[in-house]
This record gives C-alpha cells, structure tokens and sequence, in this order.
C-alpha cells in the first residue's frame, strides 16, 4: 500500500504523547521569519480557544497521526518541533493536524493563486491583506523588515473559512479522506465546514492586497531623483 493512502486505523497510533500537545508547540519552519511562525500559532490558540468553547471533544491524549504529506515536494523544509519530510513523516497529536496540513498546502503552493507568494524587494510592496469574506486585516511590518500577513491571511482563510477542507478534497497527490475523517471527529468547526460547505460570494475574489505607503514613497523618492 503506498505511504500517501492509509486507512484512519492506521494513522492514528497508540504511541505515548510524550510532547506537551499545548498551542505553542505548533509546527515552526526556520525557512519563514519569525513573525510569520507567530502569527501561525496565535491563529491555532484561537482555534482551539473556538473549539473549546463549541465542547471540543478532546481527544486521547495517547492518540496521535502520521503525516500524509511528508513525500510530496514543498517549497521549503518543514522543520521545528514537528518537522517533515520524506521517509520521516511528523507524528503529530491530534490538536496539531489541521495547521500542519495548513504548512504543507502553503509551502506546496497551493494558495499561490489566491494570494502570490513574494520574495526579496517585492515583499515591500505589500503593508498588508484584508479578507474579503469577513473584512479581517493582516499586517506585516515592512519598515522593520518583518512580513507575516501573508501566512496569517492563509492560516485564517483555511481555518476560519474553512477552505483547508476544499483542499482536502481536491488533492490530486494523496487522498486526504482519513485526515478528513479525523478532524470532522475533533474538530467542530471542521465538522461544520463538512455540512455546510465553503462556499461564498466572496470566493472569485477573496483578498484585497493594501500597498505599502513606506514603499510608494521610497519607490516616488527614486523615480524624483533618478
């Protein structure tokens, strides 16, 4: 049987829960700044601050899941505390899965054509993005060089709007059914999303990028004086 399809009994095993499972154990990577890493945990606390309040079905402490993902190329390395990759998935308590399946879609691209990845100079151009679905706003910081509104923004669309299931359900390189399965168990924000669906009118345009004035004046500064 590949290592990219296994059945639910098999990816929840009963090895002992020797990591404290709390919000900020969450998946880091080295490769994104460290703003980034904490916008992501801080929007994890929030889901699980969610689920607590909706009676989250808390579950076994000496449960936890194999990553499905770990053979399929990202972008960039997916270390820290749970880190992943080929032939050494992560072993993840359960209160962990959804955001790290958030990573691995965020470092496969796959939110690429909802809000383009940037790199080097061109990521200044870029004071924030704003969700459309809910008018939420992600700020980075670029007079000091610190850019996480991008992951937060990703982390709360697939959180929050519940397009990680979408996600899910459309990848074509592993079936990603028993980790549906297994969130729906868990997770009742997740379980709605299952009912309901995802859908908004909002979907053919779901962020709004806001341009940096530090950038526009530095770039009209340059065009005046060249």
């Amino acid at each position: 049987m590949s290592i990219l399809h296994r059945d639910l009994n098999n990816i929840i095993s009963d090895e002992e829960d020797v990591d404290d499972p709390k919000v900020d154990g969450v998946l880091m990577d080295s490769s994104e700044d460290e703003s980034n890493n904490g916008a992501l945990v801080a929007a994890a606390a929030a889901q699980l601050r969610k689920g607590n309040e909706l009676k989250l079905t808390r579950p076994p402490p000496n449960k936890k899941h194999t990553c499905l993902q770990s053979e399929i190329p990202t972008s960039r390395s997916i270390t820290g505390a749970d880190a992943c990759s080929a032939g050494n998935p992560a072993s993840l308590p359960i209160q962990k899965v959804k955001l790290h399946y958030v990573v691995h879609y965020l470092h496969r691209g796959v939110f690429n054509h909802i809000v383009p990845e940037l790199t080097g100079e061109e990521r200044k151009r870029v004071e924030g993005y704003e969700c459309n679905i809910c008018a939420k706003k992600f700020k980075n910081n670029v007079t000091k060089g610190e850019f996480p509104a991008r992951g937060s923004f990703v982390c709360h669309l697939a959180t929050d709007h519940g397009k990680i299931l979408d996600m899910m359900r459309n990848d074509k390189e592993v079936d990603m059914s028993p980790v549906i399965d297994l969130l729906k168990t868990y997770d009742p924000i997740f379980h709605q999303f299952t009912l309901t669906g995802t859908k908004t009118d909002k979907d053919d345009n779901l962020v709004t990028e806001k341009e940096s004035l530090y950038w526009r004046m530095n770039m009209n500064s340059k065009n005046n004086n060249g």
